[in-house]
């Protein structure tokens, strides 16, 4: 199957420049993982409902160099009907040297560098299901914009004990939910439990929380947070803390982030990008039963 054919009617005429209809004259103004973001061309019920998902991450005014995104109308008839039960979603991506374009349900989105990162929106969704469209778009902006600064946005578990960060990362059903839940448990503070993303600093790297949905996540913005530790998660009949190889822990890291790992035209960079952060950072592969005392082990056997 050709891209887009999944989502769109006529997935040839998909757009080529980042223009079209506004919705409206409404913009919203995010930080996302140090990033500023200007989202243009909303109505004022797009922008109220995406101010109230990511409460705490209004920036009010965007910075001069903030990446600017434009919404744009797409008529309903132009995406398929899906069938959502027992379906894993996921996006259509197709990427060139200069682009990148995404289609999913009820949008398409195109990333253009130009020479700076922008991006546009098209959508057919209303008011009520366009914070669900957006998220899906800022979650692939954010990916790529991390990739060029020099990061990545990760699947993982972000934990913060000591007022430093710990990335537990793992494959679907690894546990990164239940994990977190133990940490809260144990009074660690917990970024999320489904994306976190990692910036370089002079110092070395940095943790920070996204506005993006787990089951659990910070509710606003949270300072960064120096990274310590990348630990493979997996559940077990007991806790235990072994080592992770750093071979390994480049490979389990780009497994990890999403989007920016399927685009050939990036891919060195973003390897580039994994394994300054895991030469950086404490490597380990920790294994979890479920009651409480894994803090009691990492603790600070993991800078041992």
């Amino acid at each position: 199957m050709s891209f887009g054919e999944r989502f769109l009617i006529h997935p040839d005429l998909f757009p080529a420049r980042l223009s079209g209809e506004s919705w409206g004259d409404a913009r919203l103004n995010l930080e996302i993982a140090g990033t500023s973001h200007a989202i243009e061309g909303l109505t004022d019920g797009q922008a109220a409902s995406m101010a109230e998902r990511f409460a705490g991450f209004d920036s009010g005014v965007p910075a001069k160099d903030a990446v600017r995104s434009r919404v744009f109308r797409m008529a309903p008839e132009e995406f398929r009907a899906i069938d959502t039960r027992g379906w894993n979603y996921d996006l259509d991506q197709d990427a060139g040297e200069t682009w990148v374009r995404i289609a999913g349900m009820r949008f398409v989105a195109r990333l253009a560098w130009r020479p700076d990162l922008e991006g546009a929106l098209w959508t057919a969704a209303s008011d009520v299901d366009f914070p669900g469209v957006l998220e899906n778009y800022l979650r692939v902006l954010a990916a790529y914009g991390l990739a060029a600064a020099g990061g990545a946005l990760l699947h993982s578990a972000g934990i913060v004990d000591d007022g430093e960060a710990s990335l537990f990362v793992g494959v679907s059903g690894a546990g990164k939910s239940t994990f977190s839940r133990l940490s809260l448990d144990e009074g660690r503070q917990v970024l999320s439990d489904d994306l976190n993303a990692l910036r370089p600093t002079t110092a070395g790297f940095e943790a920070l929380a996204v506005p993006f949905a787990g089951d659990i996540r910070s509710e606003a913005r949270t300072g960064a947070r120096p990274l310590r530790a990348i630990v493979r998660l997996r559940q077990g009949p007991e806790h235990r803390l072994a080592e992770l190889r750093p071979a390994a822990a480049v490979a389990l890291l780009a497994s990890c982030a999403p989007y920016v790992n399927r685009d050939p035209f990036r891919a060195e960079r973003l390897m580039t990008n994994l394994a300054s952060i895991v030469a950086g950072a404490e490597l380990r592969e920790l294994a979890f039963a479920l009651r409480p005392g894994v803090w009691s082990l990492m603790g600070r056997e993991v800078r041992a």
